[in-house]
């Protein structure tokens, strides 16, 4: 019989995991999986940009009255919430008329995001998802956002892990598990923090986000029309709540 051109069958009758990708030498079919799995993610993106381009949603409008600059500071982790997070701006930004702070890529001083973005802003808006609170800048904001007595309001994300249990345990045990989740993380933490009691910072974030979890609301970007408009329409009437605003 005429053997297959992916090469022999495994003894178990089974795909033989070395096997080459034909024409192409050098590649293996995990690598390709790889490449298909990459792919498939950037088309998702693709289309979900596209419906959120060719969206009609029409959002009712308010004039925020931004004491400072900004309507709030979107803290997020670029990997788990990145493209949520443009798109819940551009949104609120029509809602609200009046500018929403997301942090730019090409920022040279990170240092920035505290006195252009967190200081200058109403509210602090938590982009909540598993891995947030590893990445020490999102830690920052969030501790710069408690000392400047700014409001904060958790928006989870849904389908991005996020537990509040998780991050509080997180938070209580930082010194022993930030390293184990994120190499490097902790000794950027203290570069900044200087001389400021890490175990109070942590104490102290946990109480904030203990008490912002009571009133959180979701953020739902790959809903109907109706939902992502629900969700943003949630957050103006929470950060309105907390800015006498209502």
């Amino acid at each position: 019989p005429q053997q297959s051109s992916l090469g022999p069958r495994s003894s178990a009758g089974g795909s033989s995991c070395s096997r080459r990708t034909p024409g192409v030498p050098g590649i293996g079919l995990s690598r390709w999986s790889r490449r298909w799995r990459a792919a498939g993610r950037e088309r998702a993106e693709k289309l979900h940009r596209e419906k959120w381009a060719g969206c009609t949603i029409e959002p009712p409008t308010v004039k925020w009255p931004a004491d400072k600059g900004y309507a709030c500071f979107l803290s997020h982790y670029k990997a788990e919430a990145g493209s949520d997070a443009r798109y819940l701006r551009d949104l609120l930004q029509r809602m609200l008329g009046c500018p929403v702070f997301l942090d730019s890529s090409d920022l040279t001083d990170l240092r920035a995001l505290f006195t252009d973005g967190v200081h200058r802003s109403d509210v602090l808006v938590l982009l909540a998802t598993k891995q947030l609170l590893t990445r020490p800048w999102c830690f920052l904001e969030l501790w710069e956002a408690v000392k400047k007595q700014i409001p904060i309001v958790i928006m989870a994300v849904r389908g991005k892990g996020w537990d509040i249990d998780e991050a509080c345990a997180l938070l209580q045990n930082i010194e022993s598990e930030l390293p184990a989740r994120n190499p490097g993380a902790l000794e950027e933490l203290f570069r900044v923090i200087e001389n400021t009691s890490l175990p109070e910072i942590t104490k102290a974030l946990q109480e904030v986000l203990r008490a912002a979890e009571v009133h959180a609301v979701a953020w739902t970007p790959h809903g109907t029309d109706n939902q992502v408009l629900a969700s943003a329409l949630d957050l103006a009437d929470r950060m309105a709540e907390l800015t006498s605003r209502t």
